[in-house]
């Protein structure tokens, strides 16, 4: 009695698993198509790019000139911005970027050297000019 109530509670458990793992795969495939971007968006999308650049380089401008104040309502700007474009891109990179930016966010409010917030700026354009300009082209 105890082995065959094993075996059906393996057998359930076999089969949430697998309808789990179906679920996953299927409505990942269902969310990437619906976030495909239109020609418009994407033209939006470079557009936004573009000032989420300016933005950033701003915000290392303002900090490095001991602006704090100033290189906070940049960085808001830039999250702004980043906030319309993340939307349009893949998930992965979306993540990554999100990644940078809330370092940033981080690094402006501890009060981190200017060289660190200028590494990390840095850092972030070159990842919006390579892989984020690729994904909106």
């Amino acid at each position: 009695m105890l082995n065959r109530k094993v075996r059906i509670g393996g057998a359930v458990a076999a089969f949430v698993l697998a309808a789990y793992i179906g679920l996953t795969y299927t409505g990942s495939t269902i969310i990437e198509t619906a976030v495909a971007a239109t020609a418009a968006e994407k033209a939006d999308g470079r557009r936004d790019l573009d000032q989420l650049m300016k933005s950033l380089q701003a915000v290392d401008t303002s900090y490095a000139a001991g602006n704090a104040a100033e290189a906070q309502a940049r960085f808001a700007e830039a999250l702004s911005t980043w906030n319309r474009i993340s939307r349009l891109i893949s998930a992965r990179e979306a993540r990554e970027q999100q990644l940078l930016l809330d370092s940033l966010g981080s690094q402006l409010k501890t009060n981190e050297p200017a060289a660190k917030i200028k590494d990390t700026v840095t850092g972030m354009l070159d990842e919006l000019n390579d892989d984020i300009a690729s994904e909106l082209k």
